[in-house]
């Protein structure tokens, strides 16, 4: 069940993370690695700092993960792999995906289909499993809603729903805050509506195919 396995601490009285520690992060953009100093908050989310100093001296984080909808994924490698081959299939391309080494051992990945990847690495086994399993909660119980007022949550529900219906994806299950959940929502309505005949259309073969639906 979801209880299985070590557990973060359960949230003290006061404001005091979760847990912290420095963690070697990938960029978004440069895709350099840099250290940053990680925060687990109370509900879950993740803030990260550029240093601990700044964290104690009230900075504003440099960013923040709310992985709810994400999986921890503790081969990277195994997993490009595996989406390869899906897409080989989808596009009906007799090939084999071959191997993919581009990630060192120890490099864990906090994947969701529809928005962004995070990249982490690590220096020594234990780390790289406590931190996997820290994530693994944080996945499992942060809620991403911006309010927990159940009148509200409950008035958009019924309307994401309604929305759902409309665009016939209500057997889809949708996680996260308010935006997250209408971001996936649009994403698929436009991947079935749009990019599923596009996809059918593309040109060429083998590789050349790969290459154009990864443009899309």
């Amino acid at each position: 069940g979801e209880e299985d396995g070590p557990q973060l601490a359960s949230p003290p009285s006061n404001d005091s993370p979760l847990r912290t520690g420095l963690v070697t992060k990938r960029g978004a953009v440069r895709k350099n690695w840099k250290e940053r100093f990680f925060v687990v908050k109370q509900n879950y989310t993740v803030d990260y700092f550029e240093s601990e100093a700044k964290f104690e001296a009230g900075a504003k984080p440099k960013g923040c993960m709310v992985l709810n909808g994400y999986s921890v994924v503790r081969d990277p490698n195994a997993r490009k792999v595996e989406a390869k081959t899906e897409l080989y299939k989808k596009l009906d391309l007799d090939e084999e995906a071959g191997e993919y080494t581009k990630y060192d051992p120890l490099t864990l990945e906090l994947f969701h289909p529809s928005r962004r990847r995070w990249l982490m690495k690590f220096s020594e086994q234990a780390d790289f499993d406590s931190w996997a399993e820290t994530f693994e909660e944080c996945c499992r119980k942060v809620d991403g809603r911006s309010t927990d007022d159940e009148v509200t949550c409950g008035a958009y529900d019924a309307a994401f729903a309604k929305c759902q219906e409309d665009m016939g994806l209500s057997e889809r299950t949708y996680q996260g805050g308010e935006a997250d959940m209408l971001t996936d929502l649009l994403y698929d309505d436009v991947d079935r509506k749009h990019l599923g005949p596009v996809r059918e259309k593309l040109p060429g073969q083998g590789k050349m195919k790969v290459m154009a639906e990864g443009k899309m």
